[in-house]
């Protein structure tokens, strides 16, 4: 098996469950890969303790919120190369896609997660990130991020876990859909990847990652247990101010209907399945005490509703 070290280089100084942390978490762990995280939500001189800011401006009710954390003083880079030199990840991987592309600080994720690794020295395995950025301006964010080894353009939890399969099965890498790396000073950029047709094929999530504190969220003025979560991904519209783009453009749905949406767009909306949608919540909600499920879907109202009715009916 191989190891990944998944980076949250979360900066907000409050708890967030990333959606794409948990996708990749469950594949690989299904997969029989190790997986490890080290969070960076509650290191105090990281953070920018959005909760406080948020109240003092009343954007935020007052809340007991800061009873439920603890941050450290320690220094996060310090931090972090302690769990390479213990953990020794053949992969460190950080910032990826998911349905939450508007909320996980996905426009900073790349860089943020940059700022950590570059002071990384002597590490023999390989860097690899993604998300938006890398979909977006690949040669431009390798040119400008020397030390990233690889990114992974579009959704990355199938690529991922084949870099894992190769790496654990001493196989190259460099010729797996949806790379792009530099070889030689040449910039690759190989072919892209099938979207991801089946949600359910990257399902169960893995919540069991995350820390504890990351669950507590500031809510109306209460604390309450919460996750990100997703029952699908993508948006039938092409607004021209959207991210959302990005990935409809590296997908290849670049024709556009006089209403605004994107053409074939039921190739593009998908959806997990009710069972495993209940399967997941239940078992948050069981195992985790979940009071606060935070759907992060690109657009909730395009969700298929024959997911929501069957949804309503295992509900009883």
């Amino acid at each position: 098996m191989a190891k990944i070290l998944i980076i949250n280089p979360n900066k907000w100084g409050r708890g967030i469950t990333h959606i794409w942390i948990a996708s990749h978490t469950g594949i690989l762990r299904h997969n029989k890969h190790e997986v490890d995280l080290f969070d960076c939500s509650f290191y105090s001189e990281w953070s920018q303790y959005e909760n406080n800011y948020n109240t003092d401006n009343q954007q935020y009710k007052k809340s007991n919120y800061n009873e439920y954390v603890q941050f450290t003083q320690k220094d996060v880079y310090s931090e972090l190369k302690n769990k390479v030199n213990n953990f020794q990840p053949d992969i460190i991987f950080w910032s990826a896609l998911s349905s939450h592309i508007h909320g996980e600080g996905e426009y900073v994720n790349i860089e943020n997660g940059y700022d950590l690794i570059k002071k990384i020295d002597g590490y023999k395995g390989v860097f690899i990130t993604a998300g938006l950025q890398a979909t977006a301006s690949p040669e431009k964010i390798l040119r400008q991020m020397k030390k990233i080894d690889f990114l992974i353009m579009g959704e990355s939890e199938i690529v991922l876990n084949q870099i894992a399969t190769n790496i654990d099965n001493n196989k190259s890498i460099k010729d797996l859909s949806g790379l792009s790396y530099f070889d030689d000073k040449k910039f690759i950029r190989n072919n892209r990847q099938e979207i991801l047709s089946n949600l359910d094929e990257i399902s169960p999530y893995d919540y069991s990652i995350f820390p504890n504190e990351n669950f507590y969220r500031s809510y109306n003025g209460v604390v309450l247990k919460a996750i990100d979560y997703e029952l699908s991904r993508g948006c039938i519209y092409s607004c021209a101010y959207c991210v959302e783009t990005v990935i409809q453009n590296y997908y290849g749905f670049n024709e556009i209907t006089n209403s605004g949406a994107i053409k074939n767009s039921k190739s593009y909306l998908r959806n997990k399945s009710a069972k495993i949608v209940f399967e997941e919540i239940s078992k948050l909600y069981y195992d985790y005490g979940i009071e606060l499920f935070r759907c992060q879907d690109t657009n909730f109202l395009t969700i298929n509703r024959v997911l929501l009715n069957e949804f309503k009916r295992l509900g009883g």
